[in-house]
């Protein structure tokens, strides 16, 4: 954008040195054709009565009057006219063919003497060029009214007999029939205009025709055929082209600067049209891609909450491993008291066992030689060694053990001999 602004600025620059107009002319002689007039039509819309657009997207210039005798002559070499003849009246007796090549002779003649830029050519006009230019911006059944007026329609008189349209053009309406460019499927062409005596009709009546002989005219129409100049002339090398203002004429260095800025211009608007597909194109993506960002944003939100909801069945689970341990800790209390408890009964049961072994009860004593001895506690004591595991029985006065109750041989045994006399 900055090196368009750039340009611009040069350019305005350069025109403003030179006193040349920059703007297409608004006219154009055809001089391989006797000097034929032709006028330039700006692009534009038209809405019409019958609710259709007349669409004129690019510039052209259509013949100011229809193509004369003359004219054509010094063209192709000869004239088909027959009865009205006349260098100024138009020329007839042709057919859609013939025109044809009369346009593309022209182009050839043109262009080869140096006269015509190559983007540029000659042609008949299309339907929506002839009715645009003869309509000149008006919506009425006429271009001069929606009423019918006879004394502006010629009849096969000299061009510009009658009063042009408000754009300059002569006799869009009556004279001959003019050829157009359009073709319908099976290879008719049109004819546009409307011939004396004829009665009102709608906007310029169009008659189909195979290509006949008849009352037919030619009226050219000089058009851009692609990217290039705005100028159709081209000026001979050799020669200074007119003036089109005041003050001394153009240099031409300046015209063919501005010509290669003005084609640099042209260059950057494309760079721009791609660009601005490139950013459309992008753009698209981005909105791909905010798409699977969202999809993408909404599964990792519901990842988050099942992860959330994992965290709270792991804290559950710890408050339960919590609560867990403490049982395990008040078990294993529990365990210790309880090993405690059967210790002590434990111990106590062997006291009871102990107790259940003890040879003698309710103060009698048994032994397997004398049997039950009657046994005074009080006064001879039975005394249990934990070292010897024995029960020692003392006699009254004495302090050593007379008997003792060997557990493990299950016997009772004397400490000392018994003497012989005292076995009693």
């Amino acid at each position: 954008m900055k090196k368009i602004l750039k340009y611009l600025i040069i350019l305005g620059i350069l025109q403003s040195n030179s006193n040349a107009s920059s703007e297409p002319p608004t006219t154009h002689m055809v001089e391989s054709a006797n000097s034929l007039e032709m006028i330039r039509v700006e692009p534009g819309s038209l809405n019409l009565p019958d609710n259709t657009v007349l669409r004129v997207a690019e510039p052209y210039y259509l013949g100011k009057y229809e193509v004369t005798q003359s004219q054509y002559k010094a063209v192709v070499g000869h004239n088909p006219s027959h009865r009205n003849i006349g260098d100024n009246i138009p020329v007839y007796r042709v057919n859609w063919y013939n025109s044809m090549a009369f346009a593309n002779k022209i182009t050839e003649l043109e262009r080869n003497a140096s006269r015509l830029n190559p983007n540029w050519k000659y042609d008949l006009p299309s339907i929506t060029e002839w009715q645009y230019a003869c309509r000149a911006g008006t919506t009425t059944n006429w271009y001069w009214g929606d009423e019918f007026n006879a004394s502006l329609v010629s009849a096969r008189v000299e061009v510009g007999s009658c009063p042009p349209n408000s754009w300059g053009f002569y006799d869009m309406f009556g004279s001959v029939m003019e050829f157009s460019r359009n073709l319908d499927k099976r290879m008719r062409c049109w004819v546009v205009g409307i011939s004396s005596g004829v009665s009102v009709k709608a906007n310029p009546t169009k008659l189909a025709n195979g290509g006949n002989h008849g009352d037919r005219g030619i009226r050219l129409v000089l058009r851009k055929t692609g990217e290039g100049s705005n100028y159709p002339y081209k000026p001979a090398p050799d020669v200074t082209p007119p003036k089109t203002g005041p003050g001394n004429s153009p240099d031409l260095k300046c015209k063919e600067t501005i010509a290669k800025l003005e084609q640099e211009i042209k260059n950057q608007k494309i760079e721009i049209t791609d660009l601005n597909t490139l950013i459309i194109e992008l753009r698209k993506q981005v909105a791909d891609l905010n798409s699977s960002n969202l999809a993408l944003t909404t599964e990792v939100s519901g990842l988050k909450n099942q992860v959330n909801d994992l965290n709270g069945q792991v804290a559950s689970l710890t408050t339960e491993n919590g609560e867990l341990k403490g049982q395990v800790t008040n078990l294993r209390e529990d365990n210790g008291n309880l090993q405690v408890t059967v210790t002590s009964l434990n111990e106590q049961l062997v006291e009871s066992d102990r107790i259940a072994k003890t040879p003698f009860v309710h103060d009698w004593v048994y032994t397997p030689d004398h049997g039950w001895l009657y046994i005074d506690p009080k006064n001879f004591p039975i005394i249990y060694k934990n070292d010897s595991q024995t029960w020692h029985f003392y006699e009254q006065g004495s302090i050593n053990p007379r008997y003792f109750y060997n557990f493990k041989e299950q016997k009772w045994e004397a400490w000392d001999s018994i003497p012989s006399g005292n076995k009693n």
